[in-house]
């Protein structure tokens, strides 16, 4: 979603550009790992992506942080591990030798 041409065409505000990318796991990632149902209001994960002069910032804006405790893990557990490597995607791309 182009959340800055929104803005523009509905309010008349013009500001630098800033998208929303939705992911969802891959369905060979869902069928290795259990969601467990209550955990499935932090999916999609909401990167924005957006545009602060000559460098670009990439932010993951629903973030799931787990506790110790057990029922905590077996729900949220799966969805932090996707986290992790939804982040870990990202910055194997920001630090690719072409993009530096």
């Amino acid at each position: 979603m182009d959340v800055a041409r929104r803005v523009e065409r509905y309010v008349g505000i013009v500001l630098s550009p800033c998208k929303i990318v939705f992911v969802l796991p891959g369905a060979s990632t869902l069928a290795k790992s259990s969601i467990h149902p209550w955990s499935a209001i932090f999916l999609p994960f909401h990167i924005v992506i957006s545009n602060n002069g000559p460098q670009t910032e990439i932010e993951v804006q629903n973030k799931v942080y787990s506790g110790p405790q057990a029922a905590e893990s077996a729900v949220i557990g799966p969805i932090v591990e996707l986290q992790t490597q939804i982040s870990s995607a990202i910055e194997a791309i920001a630090m690719r030798p072409s993009l530096v």
